[in-house]
């Protein structure tokens, strides 16, 4: 038999807490990964040039900066025109933004 739970008011602000601060810190995750295949361009660039395949280019691309497959995924799908000092500065921005968010800030 099932057992029934209440939800309280308490639970669901943890619970809501909880899922902002795991959307902060995947915010953060990628726009981090964004920043390193900024600053190393060329290197990323090689890699993806490198790869025979889409999978393969995202596992290496991956290697290269430390991350895994989202952050991978997310510096792939980034548009050449992206990779612009303005733009990196606004990636970096907001990922300030979002650290200081964070409850241990980082």
């Amino acid at each position: 038999m099932a057992q029934n739970r209440t939800v309280t008011g308490k639970s669901l602000l943890f619970a809501l807490g909880l899922s902002v601060v795991l959307g902060v810190a995947i915010g953060l995750i990628l726009l981090e990964a964004l920043v390193r295949a900024m600053d190393r361009r060329d290197e990323v660039f090689q890699v993806i040039d490198d790869s025979e395949d889409v999978d393969e280019a995202i596992r290496r691309v991956g290697q290269l900066l430390g991350g895994g497959a989202l952050g991978s995924r997310v510096v792939l799908d980034l548009q050449v025109r992206r990779f612009t000092r303005d733009q990196r500065q606004a990636i970096v921005s907001r990922a300030e933004e979002l650290r200081s968010r964070l409850p241990d800030g980082r």
